[in-house]
């Protein structure tokens, strides 16, 4: 069998987050990388809450991580 087409447009996903993940997942569409923090304070909920939908997020494919640059100390954000 042939190897799939890398150039080509990605499959339709057919699978659907959990309706809190989902609810994360609506604020994250649009956003050019969002924090915890920023997610939090737009949705209403805990921090950690939130975290446990991205990481369920990230781990299904519905989002990345990333960690912008920052010339601040300690441990850096991640946006998603």
């Amino acid at each position: 069998m042939s190897e799939p087409d890398r150039w080509g447009p990605l499959p339709t996903r057919t699978d659907r987050p959990r309706a809190a993940a989902l609810r994360v997942l609506r604020a994250l569409v649009g956003s050019d990388g969002i924090t915890v923090a920023a997610l939090s304070e737009r949705l209403g909920g805990h921090p950690n809450s939130i975290r446990l939908q991205l990481e369920r997020l990230v781990a299904a494919g519905f989002a990345e991580t990333a960690v912008p640059p920052s010339d601040r100390r300690g441990r850096p954000s991640h946006a998603y």
